[in-house]
């Protein structure tokens, strides 16, 4: 009877319902979401005060500049109050788009000559380093001669530029170009140079081509100096096409610095400065934007500008 009672209670125990796990969506997910959200809330929390910080110094700073002019009382063609530089950015901003002595015209030809010059400079960059470091006799043969070029002061051969290419906005892409493209050749080349050796090895064991060399290890491993190069080479694009406006142009906003400046209308060229390093600025984010989006996995303090 032991027996049979024994078994009907196994049988039983089978039958019973076995309980539920623990409901995810009451539980689980809280405990999980809450840390994701105060991590998400500190990180907004932090922008916020950083951008709070940067408003602040930006506002100490123009009370300062005006307090310092207003107490030495100094001369506005020496350096301008900061409400008469305010008076020449909305004198500028409010003429037509096609204005050549407005902001609008003058800011998106400088912008088209640094953005097709930096995109000439980056693409013959990579693709050089990349024919370069395929081979040392081409490598010991064509880099004397690229840093040779580089040691001419560029400012020295911008007449040539305007010579070969004329008054027009092609000489100022070509300077441009011839400027930025050593800060990204060079980059990348010292990218290509640094990939682990074992790891080529392994590959090439592997039986991988030269071009599956270089596409599957050398240039993402190189993508760090990449980016440190053009984030560099961005900076000088912009500096060669005020320089190149200022040896010879008739629109830009390098020609209209020069105007100003012989005018000598110190509020408008403080004005053009502004503009200047806005457009830089805006520049550099957008690509420390790009650079953070493709290199995901590498820390922002390895990389210039992070």
């Amino acid at each position: 009877m032991f027996a049979v009672g024994s078994n009907d209670s196994r049988k039983a125990s089978r039958r019973a319902p076995r309980p539920s796990p623990p409901a995810v969506g009451s539980h689980g997910r809280g405990r999980t979401a809450r840390p994701r959200t105060r991590g998400l809330l500190r990180r907004r929390l932090a922008g916020l005060s950083q951008l709070a910080i940067t408003v602040a110094v930006f506002v100490v700073a123009i009370l300062v500049w005006a307090l310092v002019v207003n107490w030495f009382d100094i001369d506005q063609d020496l350096v301008p109050a900061p409400q008469d530089v305010g008076h020449a950015l909305l004198s500028g901003a409010q003429k037509s788009p096609s204005a050549t002595d407005g902001w609008y015209h003058n800011a998106y030809v400088t912008g088209t000559e640094m953005l097709v010059g930096f995109a000439i400079a980056a693409v013959v960059g990579v693709v050089l380093a990349v024919l370069v470091s395929s081979s040392r006799f081409t490598e010991r043969t064509i880099v004397p001669f690229i840093v040779a070029f580089q040691a001419i002061p560029k400012i020295a051969v911008a007449p040539l530029f305007v010579i070969w290419f004329g008054l027009g906005i092609s000489s100022k892409i070509w300077l441009t170009a011839a400027v930025t493209f050593f800060p990204v050749f060079v980059n990348t080349l010292s990218g290509f140079a640094s990939v682990d050796a074992d790891s080529k090895l392994l590959m090439r064991a592997y039986g991988a081509t030269r071009y599956q060399l270089i596409r599957y290890l050398v240039v993402p491993s190189s993508l760090p100096s990449i980016f440190a190069g053009f984030e560099i080479g961005l900076v000088f694009s912009l500096t060669a096409s005020v320089v190149g406006e200022f040896m010879g142009g008739t629109e830009g906003l390098g020609s209209y610095l020069a105007i100003q400046q012989g005018a000598i209308n110190t509020p408008g060229v403080f004005a053009a400065l502004i503009i200047l390093g806005f457009m830089g600025a805006i520049a550099n984010f957008l690509l420390v934007l790009l650079r953070k989006r493709v290199l995901y996995w590498v820390s922002p303090t390895s990389v210039i500008g992070g």
